[in-house]
């Protein structure tokens, strides 16, 4: 699930950064996708420490930047990652309560 969730992360990273930075026109939306690229690495980093709880708040923020930049065609994407570790996320806490 783990190695499934960073390499979705990584082509969500890639296909915003490929179609976005080429159409970055606004210094808004330029900032956007810097902050959501900087947090995608957090996100990665913290699934690769098993922080599964940094990394949903991490990828929750990615998701904002990504509407927030007017990206459409990755929005439903990043939303969807964002369920999955946040959902793993909240398993794992579960999961050390018992």
């Amino acid at each position: 699930m783990k190695n499934k969730l960073v390499t979705v992360v990584s082509v969500i990273v890639i296909v915003a950064m490929s179609g976005l930075v080429y159409s970055a026109k606004k210094d808004g939306r330029q900032h956007e996708l810097e902050r959501a690229v900087r947090l995608q690495t957090l996100t990665n980093m913290a699934l690769n420490n098993k922080n599964y709880e940094l990394a949903c708040k991490a990828q929750h923020e990615v998701t904002d930047s990504i509407i927030r930049a007017g990206v459409v065609d990755v929005i439903e994407q990043a939303d969807v990652v964002e369920s999955e570790i946040c959902s793993l996320a909240w398993t794992t806490t579960m999961s050390a309560m018992n």
